[in-house]
């Protein structure tokens, strides 16, 4: 008997993921065990490394969804990582002034090669609508959150009920581990350059010098370490090198003037986990073909959420082949950049600022260069007078973008202490250069108004593959 709670639109919306996933509802939802948060027990020893709710019913997709996430989240990045060159032909002057660097000098710098466009670590969020997946935004940053798939599979993997369902169905559910896939495309980065040949590969975390003696690092670093183990077995790496927490300033150029060294030891690979500057030392070797570098100062440009805007406002445009183009229309949504000009709207030709006050339940306002859901506005959610302001700050500040407002395809997911509702889903695809690297979820109960946000009622969720 069919649970009350899964109306047929929720049930289309789960089979479309899998079968295993709608049967998951039906059981989940009437199992006492999984409608109470409490029952879902995460031990003491993980939870320093868990910044945020945690939610308890996993997702199961299977291979046809697996593909079709992994092939829009992975075209969708390289054509935001082409921007630079394609809209502005690696012009540095027009780089310069569009993105508000310094001078077309640093401009010239950053996209010069190497510059660490096609090794770059970037998360997607996407939206599933009823016109399929949405790109809303593509973050080009190694310290973005979800990737502790391995752990959360495992919390999930230790539930009673959970064991019982998998039993029962009969299934062994593999999940895609983020962090090992992040090592395996360090090896390769450093194997393509030559950096250690018949050698460990030693890699350096650098911290604010605030973090990288504090406790829940060290741990944090040691705990990785199991992960780093297990890829250096599976690529029958003899030699495997050692994980250092460090700050800037204990990463310098070695004796000879090639490559890094910290506390003695060779660095072929360092993963950036500040917002502080890459030192120039350390981008000088990278440049000099002395170190991998994850990543580059190039993501200043890269993470822009104007690169997106840059994509719509080019979808019939000759600078993208047809198939390119054929990715926009399907998978980028309408957005524009913030500025006094005409724009076309659903076959409606406006001027944008008419358009902002006119369609204010279709719009969503976007500071360009914010991460985590600030600097976002929901049009349909924020009340007139609000809304106006903030149009008018965001036409005079110029780095602001508008998108069309999206409606999530609805999901039923564990809510509150006791329950489950429907929820908004984020989907948030890891991309390493151009291969995908798993999957993480933020959902929202569709009763809470506004932007998904891990800081606010949003859990995080876990997606095993059937």
């Amino acid at each position: 008997m069919s649970s009350p709670v899964l109306t047929e639109e929720l049930r289309e919306a789960h089979r479309s993921l899998s079968e295993v996933d709608l049967r998951f509802r039906e059981y989940a939802s009437a199992s006492p065990q999984l409608l109470s948060y409490a029952e879902f027990r995460v031990p003491e020893s993980y939870r320093e490394m868990l910044s945020f709710r945690l939610q308890p019913w996993p997702t199961f997709i299977d291979r046809h969804k697996r593909e079709e996430i992994a092939r829009v989240s992975v075209a969708v990045s390289d054509l935001v990582k082409s921007v630079p060159h394609r809209v502005f032909g690696g012009d540095p002057v027009a780089v310069s002034r569009f993105y508000g660097l310094a001078s077309p000098e640093e401009a010239e710098d950053l996209l010069s090669e190497p510059n660490g466009i096609a090794e770059i670590v970037a998360r997607g969020d996407l939206i599933a609508t009823a016109d399929g997946f949405k790109c809303i935004e593509f973050n080009f940053a190694t310290r973005l959150g979800g990737w502790e798939s391995t752990i959360l599979s495992s919390l999930h993997l230790s539930s009673p009920a959970i064991i019982r369902f998998l039993q029962q169905e009969g299934i062994r559910p593999a999940v895609t581990p983020t962090t090992r896939c992040f090592f395996r495309h360090i090896l390769e980065e450093v194997e393509r350059r030559g950096l250690a040949r018949g050698v460990g590969v030693n890699i350096a975390f650098a911290f604010h010098e605030r973090l990288a003696r504090t406790p829940i690092i060290i741990q944090g670093v040691a705990r990785l370490g199991a992960e780093w183990d297990q890829v250096c077995r599976e690529t029958g790496r003899q030699g495997k090198g050692r994980l250092l927490a460090a700050t800037w300033q204990e990463l310098s150029p070695g004796s000879s003037g090639q490559g890094l060294s910290c506390r003695g030891l060779p660095v072929h690979a360092v993963v950036e986990q500040t917002t502080e500057p890459v030192p120039e030392p350390v981008y000088r070797c990278f440049k000099e073909g002395g170190t991998c570098l994850f990543n580059t100062p190039v993501t200043t440009i890269l993470t822009s959420k104007m690169n997106v805007a840059l994509l719509s406002e080019h979808e019939g445009s000759g600078r993208f082949s047809p198939e390119e183009r054929e990715v926009i229309r399907r998978h980028i949504p309408w957005s524009r950049r913030v500025v006094r000009d005409t724009v076309d709207f659903r076959g409606e030709t406006a001027y944008l600022p008419d358009l902002l006050a006119a369609r204010k339940e279709d719009m969503v306002l976007k500071e360009a260069q914010n991460l985590g859901g600030k600097g976002v506005a929901v049009g349909r959610f924020t009340a007139a007078d609000r809304w106006a302001d903030l149009c008018r700050s965001a036409l005079e500040n110029g780095e602001w973008i508008v998108q069309e407002y999206l409606e999530s395809t609805s999901y039923l997911f564990q809510s509150g202490d006791h329950g489950c509702t429907p929820h908004n889903v984020i989907w948030g695809p890891f991309v390493f250069g151009s291969t995908y690297a798993g999957l993480i979820l933020r959902m929202q109960s569709k009763a809470v108004p506004g932007v998904v946000n891990l800081s606010q009622t949003a859990t995080e969720g876990v997606v095993f593959e059937v």
